[in-house]
Order: structure tokens, then sequence, then C-alpha cells
């Protein structure tokens, strides 16, 4: 099951929630600590939203993939640019 769509808002606290907790020494691998105070932290903030701890951990996942993404196609892209010549580079700023 996909993780739930959430508001802009609701993903903007939820990934500063998390990098909060992390910058404050709460890490993810201790899950059933990690995600109850993260549901505690943004129920504060939204009430009204339905947050439980599996849809928390979904999301969770989902994000820490994307970040993993990020940085792999990061990596590819800088081993490009160093590995092509430079008139090939040229060549690719025209396509």
């Amino acid at each position: 099951m996909a993780p739930p769509k959430w508001c802009k808002e609701v993903m903007d606290c939820f990934v500063d929630e998390c990098y909060n907790m992390v910058k404050d020494g709460c890490q993810p691998t201790n899950e059933s600590v990690f995600f109850a105070r993260l549901e505690k932290n943004m129920q504060l903030c939204f009430v009204d939203v339905p947050l439980g701890k599996a849809d928390l951990n979904k999301q969770f996942k989902r994000l820490n993939h994307l970040w993993g993404q990020y940085h792999h196609d990061l990596h590819d892209w800088m081993l490009r640019r160093v590995c092509t010549p430079p008139e090939h580079f040229t060549v690719f700023l025209r396509l």
C-alpha cells in the first residue's frame, strides 16, 4: 500500500520533525521510540489529520528511498561530468 497523500504543510512538518529528531539523537533504528515521538510531535501541529505509526513509517521509507535515489543520481552525474571529455560535454550542452 502506498503512503497516504498529505498536503504540503503536513509533508513539510514531517520532514522537519524527522530532521530535528535525528539531529537531537533519536535515530530511526529504534523504530518504536522514533515513530511514537514523531506521531506525538506531528499530532501537536495537525490535530485534524489522521496519523498513525504505519503511515509515518511508510512515508519515512518512501522519503528515505527518494533521498538515496537522489544521491545515487547525483553521484552518477558527477562521474559522467568528470569522465566526459570537454569536447563531448559541449556537444551535450548543444542538444
